[in-house]
């Protein structure tokens, strides 16, 4: 296995590295460390790294910075870091004293990767040049940077802080949420990480409006200063931070402005009746604060009041994870709202560090099928859980039971590992109701109080030996394969009985919440389990002897055994609060909202030395939904980048997201955030679906089987079929008979990774007519000497494919997962280009559309169509955990490759969206917690 060199002992080398090539050093010079010579050389690092680098530790170093920097010169390919519409002219601080260095540096400290620091770097740069250093009166720079969740927006926006800072903007206004808990651990954390040194300038965090005047601030040009403020999005707040920015107007005169608007989703968006001209008031306020108004109550018709003096510069950028609402609710047609927040400047997408475990690899793409980490549960599991909230059982559902177990083995094994030091946390996250808390943690507590020590540790036992076998070590490389760039030791599991006396002690420990000492006031934390109730029902009070909110121990006060932390809640743990070690979420949450959904992911984020312990319980509906969000995450990354080659404004941009066709039981964002919205406008184009699910039942798969048949006689009488080894191809098929076969067929309606076939075939009726698109190509996938053997029922020899299935307790429907091959998405092109495609990773769906492209196929959509064996059995080459299909016919499985075709031109049409089959879910009634 190779070196860990993302370890603190190599920390004084890598910066070496960077530095010497900041100062302009050929790799060559840099391998010989600046020396003139090779013995030279060998003698420098033995006495600079006091032997914690040999010459071999230099030259892998020296190579994996190398790589790193090859990488983040092509940062374009695959989730960019790169704003539409470029401009600027700033580059990257170098010198020793700025801001940006001593970041990095404490950056690289924290054991972030290089690569990792580079990729931040090349877009905290981009984004500084389309900022500008002065501004007319209202007319800021306004734009969006879309990150994902749990995936370290914070360390971006403290780099561009930085940098920023060294380019003279002299005040950060950072709007943080609508919960104060959260607003101070991010003001704290930006407090901590802006903590200069020996930069040339250093941040002074304004913590009380009331404590500092802005006539003491120092704002000129010479000045070593630069503030931040971390606003609460609240009206009196904000009302407040107006008043203040404008109490003197000559220090306002001085205020080159950064406006960090974080969860830009969350309350900044206007969800009163836009059609109306109204205002809701948090919206309102933000406007003013943006485009440089004051704000008065006594003002007519809450109208704004022209100040008496403007800021040097204002630059508006909000950050989020879900910018659906962003897009949706100001669109193209309110851009000349002199008050909109649409991001018309710029847009960028944070790119992901390989370290990072999200939507994808969880829940899978349109490539790989997902980590085995999602433990699905049923409806009558569903019912005790509500049954649960409601205080009408104190009975616990045996998943809740499980996922308990769960996180004692891997409390457990953090103790069995002597990771001293650490917080390991489960989420629980049934209800958004703060009574429901108190119900979920006395059963919880008289769970636990209850059971035997030996009959908790056999459960233990059993819940270990399954969730070790759902995912190997082996899967996790296999599924997570440029994980760390191969830098890192994946630790595997430990064996039951080495970790059985440490759950021992646990149990023995108790389940308490944190207690407070009387007298001092410090916390104690118990060597069983913390247990906590986040809402704010459970605000401390300096009476209190119980802390139930969560309170991870700082690093002076935390006990030589890693702790372990039961969180339940809701709101607060649906947005922007971490939880530490989180190795085991419950979540039963119910709604339609893809954003709500989306930001309720916690489970998201980074886990270094503990990648195989996470574990995820929710039911088969959600799963669904969070695998169809993880696709349109994807999708609306791709399209900026996109958008981005081509130069054009980001209210067009929108257009594209607007129009994303999405299930009828998901909507994207509430109805009122979404009011620009048209409904019934949609854009198939540049999507790839397939069927996942198939019913299990004889008469429909016999149905689908004899439509099929029929669609291959009606192709044989237009045109023969090639034979390219066992696959065969029909060109130039007219989207009259796809779209009738498509039409004829029957799948599940919750099938979230195919389409909806009406909404499509209105669709691909207009866009065929407008030749936006050709013909087709039809493709019957095929494996040479398949074990299936061929078929001949369908009228061509068919080769049949192996597909096995998840294991689903759901008898009614086979789920298989992904059943495309990539390389069916090129099959239907010139072998010789063919031969290209062999070398691109398989995720690599960007290369693929280009080689189409290059062989005029740049807008033929293709059906692929495959004849699944009844009797598949597993592969065991793959790591996803799968049985026989034990079907009682032979399955058809069907694929679409619809290009993206001229993407300047708008392939959004209007089709009419039949809701009817489709049973409403009820939302969970809003509580503030």
């Amino acid at each position: 296995m190779e070196k860990d060199y993302s370890r603190s002992k190599y920390q004084a080398a890598r910066l070496k590295i960077n530095r010497m090539r900041q100062a302009g050093c050929s790799w060559d010079e840099v391998k010989l460390d600046g020396q003139n010579n090779h013995d030279d050389f060998l003698a420098y690092i033995q006495k600079e790294y006091f032997g914690d680098v040999d010459e071999n530790d230099w030259l892998a170093l020296v190579d994996l910075a190398k790589k790193n920097e090859e990488k983040s010169k092509d940062i374009n390919i695959g989730p960019a870091s790169i704003p539409l519409i470029k401009g600027g002219n700033f580059t990257v601080p170098s010198s020793d004293q700025s801001v940006w260095q001593e970041y990095k540096e404490r950056l690289l400290d924290k054991h972030f990767l290089d690569e990792d620091v580079n990729n931040i770097e090349k877009s905290c740069i981009t984004t500084l040049n389309y900022l500008k250093s002065q501004n007319e009166p209202h007319k800021p720079t306004k734009g969006m940077i879309v990150g994902d969740v749990q995936s370290g927006k914070t360390a971006n926006m403290a780099a561009l802080m930085a940098m920023a800072c060294d380019y003279g903007w002299n005040m950060v206004i950072i709007l943080s949420g609508t919960i104060d808990n959260l607003r101070e651990q991010t003001q704290n954390r930006l407090i901590d990480d802006l903590n200069m040194k020996r930069a040339a300038k250093y941040f002074n965090a304004i913590k009380s409006l009331k404590d500092e005047r802005p006539s003491s601030l120092q704002l000129d040009l010479g000045s070593r200063q630069c503030y931040f403020i971390v606003c609460l999005k609240n009206s009196k707040r904000l009302q407040d931070l107006l008043v203040w920015l404008n109490k003197d107007k000559n220090k306002k005169k001085q205020m080159r402005v950064l406006l960090i608007d974080d969860e830009a989703d969350q309350a900044s968006i206007n969800t009163a009746k836009i059609d109306k001209k109204e205002k809701t008031q948090i919206n309102r306020l933000i406007s003013f604060l943006v485009y440089d108004f004051l704000y008065s109550r006594k003002s007519k018709n809450k109208e704004p009041v022209e100040p008496d003096s403007y800021f040097e510069s204002m630059n508006y950028i909000g950050y989020t994870a879900t910018p659906y609402a962003n897009f949706l609710n100001e669109g193209p047609s309110t851009l000349d709202d002199r008050f909109s927040l649409f991001p018309e400047d710029f847009i960028g997408v944070l790119r992901n560090s390989n370290e990072y475990i999200g939507p994808q690899q969880i829940f899978g793409s349109e490539s790989y099928p997902g980590l085995s980490i999602v433990n699905i549960f049923g409806s009558d599991t569903d019912k005790l859980n509500q049954a649960l909230i409601k205080g009408e059982t104190s009975s616990l559902s045996d998943s809740l039971k499980e996922a308990i177990f769960w996180f004692y083995c891997c409390l457990a094994i953090f103790r069995f590992k002597k990771k001293n030091k650490k917080n390991i946390s489960m989420l629980i996250n049934i209800s958004q109701r703060t009574d429901s808390h108190d119900y979920i943690y006395d059963a919880i507590r008289s769970f636990i109080h209850s059971t035997s020590t030996r009959d908790f540790i056999e459960s233990c036992k059993k819940t270990y030996k399954i969730q070790t076998e759902a995912l190997t070590r082996n899967d996790f490389l296999d599924i997570c394969s440029n994980y760390a760039d191969g830098t890192l030791e994946i630790d595997d599991y430990p064996s039951f009985e080495e970790i059985r006396p440490f759950l021992e002690e646990i149990l023995n420990g108790g389940i308490e919440p944190v207690e407070i000492d009387k007298d001092s006031g410090t916390r104690k934390y118990i060597k069983g389990v913390q247990i906590s109730i986040d809402n704010g029902n459970y605000n401390l009070s300096s009476k209190d002897e119980k802390e139930f909110r969560i309170d991870y121990p700082e690093d002076s006060e935390h006990p030589d055994y890693a702790t372990g932390f039961i969180v339940i809640g809701g709101q607060t743990l649906s947005r922007g609060l971490t939880l530490q070690g989180l190795v085991t979420t419950y979540f039963a949450r119910r709604s339609r909202q893809g954003d709500t959904l989306m930001q309720m992911g916690r489970w998201f984020g980074y886990r270094v030395g503990y990648e195989l312990l996470p574990r995820i319980w929710m039911s088969k509906d959600n799963s669904d939904k969070f695998t169809y969000l993880s696709r349109i995450d994807l999708h609306l990354k791709k399209y900026i980048e996109e958008f981005s080659k081509t130069n054009r404004k980001p209210r067009d941009y929108g257009i594209k997201v607007l129009n994303t066709p999405y299930p009828a039981w998901m909507v994207l964002t509430s109805k009122n955030k979404m009011q620009h919205a048209k409904k019934v406008r949609l854009d198939f184009s540049d999507n790839k679906y397939q069927t996942t699910n198939f019913f299990n039942d004889k008469n429909k798969l016999q149905s689908n089987i004899e439509a099929t048949k029929n669609f291959v006689l009606e192709m044989n009488n237009q045109i023969g079929f090639e034979k390219d080894g066992s696959t065969l191809i029909w060109r130039n098929i007219p989207f009259g008979l796809v779209s009738n076969f498509l039409g004829g067929l029957s799948f599940p309606v919750d099938n979230n990774a195919f389409l909806d076939v009406p909404q499509f075939n209105q669709w691909g009726k207009m866009v065929t007519e407008k030749k936006l698109l050709t013909n087709w190509n039809v493709v019957f996938s095929g494996l040479a000497h398949s074990p299936y053997g061929i078929s001949t029922e369908l009228g061509a020899p068919v080769s049949r494919v192996g597909r096995a299935k998840k294991d689903d307790f759901d008898k009614g429907v086979f789920r298989l997962g992904a059943i495309r091959d990539s390389s069916d998405l090129y099959v239907d092109i010139p072998k010789n280009v063919r031969e290209r495609a062999k070398d691109y990773p398989p995720s690599n769906m960007s290369q693929i559309d280009s080689l189409r492209k290059e062989c005029d196929f740049g807008s033929t959509p293709e059906l692929i169509i495959y004849l699944i064996a009844k009797d598949s059995q597993p592969d065991k080459k793959k790591s996803v955990k799968t049985i026989p299909l034990d079907s009682p016919v032979d399955i058809i499985g069907i694929a679409l490759n619809i290009p993206a075709g001229d993407i300047k031109k708008d392939f959004s049409e209007e089709v009419s969206v039949d809701l009817s089959k489709y049973n409403e879910e009820k939302e969970e009634e809003e509580e503030n917690d």
